[in-house]
């Protein structure tokens, strides 16, 4: 391995510290979508999770990352460059060993006399003191005695928060009181999603976040990995919302464009209309509604839908897509490929997760030029799923039941939505036929 490629590891172990989410060949397609987000608000810089996948060697790629790719993993870990980050790295040790210590005396075969006789163990005990010497100077200093941590009194802390305005996007400015908590230890985790956590100031009281979608948000303050406050915030979107996810501010589509001759759908002369690139790689669109669901539970619903992938052009040959259940504090989500792209499938429900790399989810690659119809339902802790009027899944929930806030369809380019059903044992409970 060289020099370079050494550093770049060492980087790499180093962000995945950080991050806290194990190991890099253990993430999923979703973690490095997470981190090129974070990267991007951090530093300014977009990276694609395709180029932070070839950086991981999760997908194979013979050159060396860009400058400007090592900039920005170095500053994100905290350096002001790829340079500065090499400069601190440690450099290679060097051995101690004297090169005079190699060559060894050999002794004369006759019988010292003289001064002669005291050399040997003289030149050992001059040898030992200056190994001594050395030792004292560069031998580090002891630790200092630790001291217990005091308890966290969660009483000691406050959270609360205003939205500023309703639907999205929507500023939320949370007032917290931190200032008893150690150094370098207060975060605030905007969602249920452990990964979704900024630093927080302990000495300040204000913290504003901007929520471009609408969803159900347990936000929680946490101190030293300790819960200590945790506030629902629940952003209802007041209809449907469309939306293209770009760096930093997704661009929103109006709704009179979208939904129209009997569907939701957006086009690709939409997004070419806005200026929006669809190659090397295309966006991503999200059709999202949330506040139609309430008293719809996950161990108590049905829910059925029909949609379709309208573009598979160039790096959109996949033809991914996903439907979302919003949950209080959780989700459903369900993947959707062409049926060569199942490896990169990854399906969230019940509290687990399943991964095309290591479980068989092939009845999710059904993408085509096709209408699917898409069903879940939940009832007595058994989640079924099926496609196209085949039962193609079904697993026990872990979690405990979480009430329905909303659903979003998500497609890597572009798609269309032709019906919405969900309801409980009581009857449907909210019907689009657009």
């Amino acid at each position: 391995m060289s020099p370079e490629d050494r550093l770049l590891a060492t980087l790499r172990e180093k962000i995945e510290a950080q991050l806290g989410w194990g190991h890099g060949k253990q993430w999923t397609n979703n973690d490095f979508q997470e981190l090129s987000d974070r990267i991007n608000e951090a530093t300014s810089v977009a990276l694609s999770p395709s180029t932070l996948k070839r950086v991981w060697g999760r997908v194979a790629y013979t050159s060396q990352p860009s400058t400007t790719t090592l900039d920005a993993l170095a500053a994100f870990a905290g350096f002001e460059h790829w340079r500065a980050f090499r400069a601190a790295a440690p450099a290679a040790p060097v051995s101690a060993a004297p090169q005079a210590a190699a060559k060894a005396e050999i002794p004369d075969a006759r019988p010292a006399t003289g001064w002669k006789r005291y050399r040997w163990p003289a030149g050992l005990m001059m040898l030992a003191v200056l190994a001594l010497l050395i030792y004292q100077l560069f031998a580090p200093a002891p630790a200092p005695a630790k001291t217990l941590a005091s308890p966290i009194n969660p009483d000691d802390y406050h959270l609360s928060f205003r939205p500023v305005t309703s639907g999205v996007p929507n500023s939320v400015i949370f007032n917290y009181t931190a200032d008893k908590a150690p150094a370098d230890s207060v975060f605030l985790q905007q969602s249920w999603d452990r990964r979704r956590r900024e630093k927080l100031d302990r000495n300040a009281n204000t913290h504003t976040s901007i929520y471009y979608l609408p969803g159900y948000f347990n936000a929680k303050l946490v101190v030293n990995d300790q819960v200590v406050k945790e506030r629902e915030l629940y952003l209802r979107s007041d209809g449907w919302v469309a939306a293209v996810k770009v760096d930093p501010v997704p661009v929103y589509l109006p709704l009179n464009e979208v939904q129209r001759d009997g569907r939701l759908a957006i086009t690709e002369a939409q997004l070419t209309g806005l200026g929006l690139n669809l190659q090397p790689e295309p966006p991503t669109t999200v059709l999202s509604n949330v506040g139609q669901t309430e008293g719809v539970w996950s161990n108590d619903f049905t829910f059925q839908t029909r949609l379709r992938h309208d573009y598979a052009k160039g790096a959109a040959a996949c033809q991914h897509a996903r439907v979302i259940l919003l949950l209080k504090n959780s989700a459903i989500i369900i993947p959707l490929s062409a049926p060569g792209c199942v490896a990169d499938l990854s399906l969230f429900a019940g509290g687990q997760s399943l991964e095309g790399r290591n479980t068989d989810l092939s009845a999710f690659g059904v993408v085509g030029d096709s209408w699917i119809d898409l069903a879940c339902t939940g009832k007595e802790g058994l989640l079924t799923f099926s496609i196209n009027g085949r039962q193609v899944l079904q697993l026990e929930s872990k979690e405990t039941p979480r009430e329905m806030v909303g659903i979003r369809y998500e497609f890597t380019g572009m798609g269309s939505v032709d019906e919405v059903r969900i309801g409980n044992r009581e009857g449907e409970v909210w019907v689009e036929e657009f």
